[in-house]
């Protein structure tokens, strides 16, 4: 999910788009010190929710979800 951001000059309004990085379920098992299947598992109950869907069986999550899951599976 990108973000848009405008921003005043002395030439004009300027916008910027930022691209949010989408991962893997490997990469995304990697960057957490778990197995991919791990990942896999917590996507089919929905523990990770928001995935992009590339196909039948390709997905990519958004850094940001993968934040948020890890927020919320840490010990306090």
């Amino acid at each position: 999910m990108g973000m848009k951001h405008s921003y005043q000059t002395a030439e004009g309004n300027v916008t910027v788009l930022t691209v949010e990085e989408h991962l893997s379920p490997e990469a995304a098992g990697a960057r957490l010190g778990v197995d991919d299947s791990t990942i896999r598992r917590a996507i089919k109950s929905r523990k990770i929710r928001r995935v992009v869907k590339l196909g039948r069986k390709c997905v990519r999550i958004p850094a940001s979800e993968l934040n948020r899951y890890l927020s919320s599976h840490t010990v306090k």
